[in-house]
């Protein structure tokens, strides 16, 4: 058992899908610190979750707190900032 997230940290452009694969032999939890998402993951299990906003998304697992938080930083590009930018409007 590694009783840990890999990588740390993550950077995706928004859009992105994002899974979580656990290869321990408990089950986990995949849960955002914000609320965003919250999975509980079985061994041999996966989680997916699409980044659709940017933003840094810190999560950790419930069962096993001291696994500690981690994140995932989601950016904008140019391109998508003009697009977000002109649904607002």
């Amino acid at each position: 058992m590694n009783f840990s997230f890999s990588p740390n940290s993550l950077t995706v452009k928004v859009g992105t899908k994002v899974t979580w694969t656990n290869h321990d032999s408990v089950t986990h939890t995949v849960t955002s610190n914000q609320g965003t998402f919250n999975s509980s993951v079985p061994p041999g299990s996966n989680f997916s979750f699409t980044f659709t906003k940017a933003g840094t998304y810190a999560y950790h697992c419930n069962i096993h707190p001291y696994i500690g938080s981690l994140w995932t930083r989601v950016k904008l590009s140019c391109k998508e900032r003009w697009c977000a930018l002109a649904q607002a409007n």
